[in-house]
């Protein structure tokens, strides 16, 4: 994985007692480093071994609305694997994230998770468009295809469009890792600052350079 200097604190040191290892839940004794969006890796810096991502022994239940300690929503896909991003205080929530298509009120319908795939006319353009959707006043966050994103936008009667806030990303497909890398990183940050959605950043879990063919 790829961070600017700027994006990182590196040289970090845990005696034990802090951090597990979320590949194997050891203990974690040793050198790590700090992502700016919070995320710690084992390592001084990136590319430093195999850069294991840290998870706190101790996670408070009751985290604080603070885009650099709240958890973040998992992320739930359908057809294609995604890597999967848990919230030990969203755990009730989940099952809602989780819910085959049904109607709420008014046979209406709520937004499925759906990861969309490039295709090789998006590859031509370079670029393809991805979007997302959340749950208002809950920081869960999954992907969506286009046909809830529109209806959302346009506040069709078929779909509970009040309980979701959605966006859409123009996803850079095309250049070398580092640029696709910090284009695809800015896109993401700036839309977490704007429209105020803690943890947006986190859930992508440093993936910006996906389907990059580097």
């Amino acid at each position: 994985m790829y961070y600017p200097k700027s994006q990182i604190t590196p040289n970090l040191y845990t005696n034990g007692g802090e951090y597990i290892l979320t590949n194997t839940g050891e203990d974690y004794i040793g050198y790590y480093y700090n992502t700016v969006e919070g995320s710690k890796y084992s390592g001084k810096v990136p590319y430093d071994g195999e850069n294991i991502l840290l998870s706190p022994q101790n996670t408070d239940p009751n985290p604080s609305d603070n885009d650099n300690i709240l958890p973040f929503g998992e992320i739930i896909v359908q057809s294609v694997p995604m890597e999967v991003v848990t919230t030990p205080n969203l755990q009730n929530n989940l099952s809602y994230a989780e819910l085959s298509p049904k109607t709420i009120s008014n046979n209406r319908t709520l937004p499925q998770p759906y990861k969309t795939l490039p295709t090789s006319r998006d590859y031509k353009k370079g670029r393809f468009e991805r979007f997302f959707c959340k749950k208002n006043n809950d920081s869960i966050y999954f992907e969506i295809s286009s046909e809830p994103y529109k209806l959302i936008d346009s506040k069709s009667p078929v779909i509970a469009f009040e309980l979701y806030d959605i966006v859409s990303i123009s996803w850079v497909l095309n250049g070398s890792f580092i640029s696709v890398y910090d284009t695809n990183f800015s896109s993401v940050k700036t839309i977490s600052r704007n429209k105020k959605w803690p943890g947006f950043v986190k859930s992508f879990n440093s993936k910006f350079a996906e389907y990059n063919l580097f």
